[in-house]
């Protein structure tokens, strides 16, 4: 390759990777449930681990009107947390958080369960209680 096209070539990955970040960071349509939903909701955080075949938390109460963070961790498989009616699903892998943020604005209960079917055979019994009040 010439020197030229070396540096076409880098140029390209550099724009790919700046597009890539600058999506990840700000999202797509920015009214989603899964990036937050906008407005100025206070933030309300939620730290769970997952492991085979449980959550550390099987019951999590939010207050309505904020905007929740979950952050989800797993020390053995890839694990997921999600809750359908909210639009939330993230996987986390071992070793790495994975963080969503979705708003709650109205009461209700939910169910979350994990959405990797490959955390093994116990997967279906991965299931907890969201209470918004």
């Amino acid at each position: 390759m010439q020197a030229k096209q070396i540096g076409l070539l880098i140029g390209s990955v550099v724009v790919a990777a700046l597009v890539a970040y600058a999506i990840g960071t700000v999202g797509l349509g920015g009214d989603g449930p899964q990036d937050g939903g906008g407005g100025n909701l206070p933030e309300y955080h939620i730290y769970l681990q997952a492991r085979q075949f449980a959550f550390n938390q099987t019951s999590i109460q939010v207050p309505v009107d904020h905007r929740i963070v979950v952050h989800l961790t797993t020390a053995d498989v890839a694990h997921g947390f999600g809750v359908s009616e909210l639009g939330v699903d993230i996987v986390a892998s071992p070793g790495q958080e994975a963080v969503a943020s979705f708003d709650v604005t109205s009461p209700g209960t939910y169910t979350f369960r994990c959405t990797e079917p490959y955390c093994g055979s116990g997967h279906p019994l991965m299931t907890g209680t969201l209470i918004v009040s």
